[in-house]
């Protein structure tokens, strides 16, 4: 069984390797995933957007919801694979074990995505997703924005819980609080 820790470390070390990737000007493709694109704002800033393929929206039953489905200002034209064996070496864990809990990041994010009610997924650094009606709005993190008060949901957070379950307080889904675009 891998540990959360493990899980946090893989998450941590591929967001900050492709925040590297972006700033050198590449998008990250993902195979199975997306392309992990970017918004150049001005020369010395740079949005992560993620564009899912069309196999992960697919094999989930997601779609963008129209309006939120254009991506041409996004940069994805110089692509580059993720770096597995060199990104889990930097953080001393085996490859196999580094792209096990990546594809199980992706696969629960699916999952969560695809439950058809309202569901928000922060992948943190890379963006966020939110979901009603298996139809995505993705919103990419913005450093210029103010912090979101206490309560967001992380990446590491939803390993804790499956599909079908949410974090309860008093008996109700926890209420997410998030800044808008």
């Amino acid at each position: 069984m891998i540990s959360k820790a493990t899980y946090d470390l893989v998450w941590q070390a591929f967001t900050k390797w492709t925040q590297a990737e972006l700033d050198k000007g590449r998008a990250v493709n993902v195979a199975g995933f997306g392309i992990i694109g970017y918004e150049e704002l001005r020369d010395n800033m740079r949005i992560p957007f993620i564009k899912l393929s069309e196999n992960f929206l697919g094999s989930h039953g997601l779609e963008y919801k129209p309006e939120h489905a254009d991506f041409r200002r996004v940069k994805t034209d110089i692509k580059t694979q993720p770096a597995y064996a060199s990104i889990a070496k930097s953080v001393d864990v085996d490859k196999g074990t580094f792209q096990t809990v990546l594809g199980n990041i992706f696969q629960v994010t699916g999952e969560l995505l695809s439950e058809g009610v309202m569901v928000d997924v922060d992948l943190a650094e890379l963006g966020k997703f939110a979901a009603a009606g298996r139809q995505l709005i993705y919103q990419p993190y913005n450093k210029l924005k103010p912090a979101p008060p206490q309560g967001k949901q992380t990446v590491k957070a939803l390993m804790d819980f499956g599909p079908g379950q949410q974090p309860m307080m008093g008996g109700y889904p926890e209420e997410q609080y998030y800044y808008s675009q």
